[in-house]
């Protein structure tokens, strides 16, 4: 018994550490978009969560807006002017 209460409270301990994480990331492209508004265009700062380093090529799918890849700094440009953004 003791066992399964210790798996089911390292389990509860990792189910929350995921959502804190999602959570989070989420907040950093919020505020990215914040930040980075220019002359008509967005850019997105693709990071990793955990070690903050840039995602290099990575994809980005905006609806009604287009798929864009991200340059070696982990940033991706789409215009602002679509519907939604």
């Amino acid at each position: 018994m003791k066992k399964s209460f210790l798996i089911l409270l390292i389990m509860s301990a990792v189910s929350f550490l995921y959502a804190e994480n999602d959570f989070v990331y989420k907040a950093r492209i919020q505020q990215r978009i914040a930040e980075l508004e220019f002359y008509g265009f967005l850019s997105l700062w693709i990071t990793d969560c955990d070690t903050g380093k840039p995602i290099q090529a990575a994809t980005v799918d905006i609806s009604n807006v287009g798929i864009f890849k991200t340059d070696s700094n982990g940033i991706a440009s789409f215009p602002a002017l679509a519907d939604g953004i």
